[in-house]
């Protein structure tokens, strides 16, 4: 009944288990990784996302990727030239966006990469700064870091380059103007819960739940079902729960239902 409300009738979630055993911060080849990752969001859709097929990345400048373990995603985006203010570092040619209240779109997406990808794309995957989509970045774009101290940026949210940027000089943008650090999104959460209940997530990741131990999280900081949060109140107020979830779900689905759940949006 109620998988009916949220629009995911007869579509069940993927498996996924033992991302904690998986080093999803060591990739052998960034080019290998996110072109695999990038034809299964192809196949997902059913048709190539991308008129910029000669490119498997969105970056515009010269750069290198280096290992740091307190970084995002255990790696940092660098500049190995100059870039002048005003320069466009990224692209947002990979950048994919999935309606939150269409889960089984992402749900393809997941199906068609073996585990070691469906584990870095669960630790790539952020909500929107609205809650109304999941988003995640299939290049080197997920290594720009955020920053610390507002000193750090020098890129703004079109990822064009706010001052000079030395060579050797790592990318810092402000996370908190485009991730919705506060938004529950109960599907995806049990899903990455599940994925990652065995350990902690390493490496760091863009999403909220960041290199947190996903089975000992506490209750009210964990993703919980539906069933979870209407069978902690009495019996007796089941029924008008369900109402008021549905209601809100529908409300929410209206919100995008004229939205593509494969949409893209200038971001970077």
């Amino acid at each position: 009944m109620m998988s009916w409300f949220f629009g995911n009738k007869n579509y069940s979630p993927p498996s996924i288990t033992g991302c904690s055993a998986i080093n999803i911060t060591h990739l052998e080849s960034f080019e290998e990784t996110y072109t695999t990752i990038q034809k299964a969001f192809d196949l997902a859709k059913g048709e190539p996302h991308n008129k910029y097929g000669h490119s498997y990345t969105g970056i515009q400048v010269d750069f290198d990727v280096v290992s740091d373990h307190k970084a995002v995603m255990g790696n940092a985006l660098i500049a190995k030239q100059y870039v002048p203010q005003g320069t466009t570092v990224w692209e947002d040619w990979h950048y994919v966006r999935f309606s939150v209240s269409n889960p089984k779109k992402y749900y393809r997406f997941l199906e068609n990469l073996d585990l070691k990808h469906q584990c870095l794309v669960l630790s790539l995957t952020h909500a929107s700064y609205d809650g109304y989509y999941l988003e995640v970045t299939m290049d080197e774009g997920n290594y720009i870091q955020n920053a610390e101290h507002p000193e750090q940026i020098n890129l703004d949210t079109t990822c064009v380059a706010t001052r000079d940027i030395a060579a050797g000089e790592r990318f810092y943008m402000n996370f908190t103007e485009y991730i919705g650090y506060d938004h529950e999104i109960d599907w995806f959460d049990d899903l990455k819960y599940e994925a990652f209940r065995d350990g902690k997530l390493r490496g760091g990741s863009t999403s909220p739940s960041a290199a947190i131990s996903w089975s000992d999280r506490p209750m009210h900081q964990t993703s919980r079902t539906l069933a979870d949060r209407i069978n902690g109140y009495p019996a007796m107020f089941w029924p008008a729960l369900t109402i008021l979830a549905a209601m809100f779900a529908l409300k929410k689905a209206a919100a995008t239902s004229r939205q593509d759940g494969f949409n893209k949006t200038k971001l970077c």
